[in-house]
């Protein structure tokens, strides 16, 4: 089995969760009892029209709790749109799979304590579970395009002081959805797409680009796993138009 670690040098890398870390830095990371699956990633690993749910178990102070259950919506919306699976926020105990989604800090998560750079990670599905995904709430998560001052980020509480010389500094901040659908196709069993040509057009790619609509390489990767899903084409396009204003 494999996590993606997210690190705040723009870089998605996958890694290996052996069983010594198990039990000391990824401890997180594997949070259901669960066996390592070969096919966690890369492989299908679900029926066509298997229902995939998925749970919000922690919160993040920077975004209202409507913004956090819809942010989690739309990084499965397409996915869902796209292929048979069917992918919606769990409100009863039993599911043919389960994605958990956590916000978690350093004070929660070891791995995040000592690996600062640290911005999340998602491991693989095992055979009858999602693969989890944990954000982490030490960094600043904003659904926002326009730059973010010094002063405004003081003002809003995101920082707790700043250079009073420099008030129109920039502060650096992420883009959840974009993160969270990378880690979420994870979840749902993609790989990485590596070839350096979708550098700005996969959202699987490797690297953060803020993307956050799937390419057609994503889109490929899924039909060729899952299947193709039949979805008016005006109704994707109003769906899409949703995630892009998000």
């Amino acid at each position: 089995m494999e996590v993606c670690v997210h690190t705040n040098d723009k870089k998605y890398e996958l890694k290996p969760v052996e069983a010594s870390l198990l039990t000391s830095s990824l401890t997180a990371v594997i949070s259901h009892a669960t066996k390592p699956d070969d096919r966690a990633l890369g492989s299908r690993i679900w029926d066509d029209a298997e229902t995939v749910y998925w749970k919000q178990e922690s919160s993040y102070d920077f975004l209202t709790p409507g913004q956090q259950t819809n942010l989690v919506k739309l990084a499965f919306l397409e996915a869902s749109m796209e292929t048979p699976l069917v992918i919606r926020r769990r409100r009863r105990s039993t599911a043919d799979a389960k994605i958990k989604v956590n916000w978690l800090g350093g004070a929660d998560v070891t791995f995040f304590k000592d690996s600062k750079g640290t911005l999340a990670f998602a491991y693989g599905p095992a055979q009858g579970i999602g693969g989890d995904i944990t954000m982490n709430s030490d960094n600043l998560w904003l659904l926002r395009k326009k730059p973010l001052t010094a002063v405004e980020a003081f003002e809003k509480g995101y920082i707790d002081d700043y250079n009073r010389s420099y008030p129109n500094n920039t502060i650096k901040f992420y883009d959840p959805l974009h993160t969270m659908k990378h880690e979420g196709g994870h979840a749902i069993g993609l790989r990485h797409l590596t070839d350096t040509a979708l550098r700005y057009l996969a959202i699987m790619f490797p690297y953060y680009s803020g993307l956050r609509i799937f390419g057609d390489a994503d889109k490929q990767y899924l039909h060729d796993l899952y299947g193709k899903a039949s979805v008016n084409h005006k109704i994707k396009e109003i769906i899409l138009g949703r995630i892009r204003l998000f």
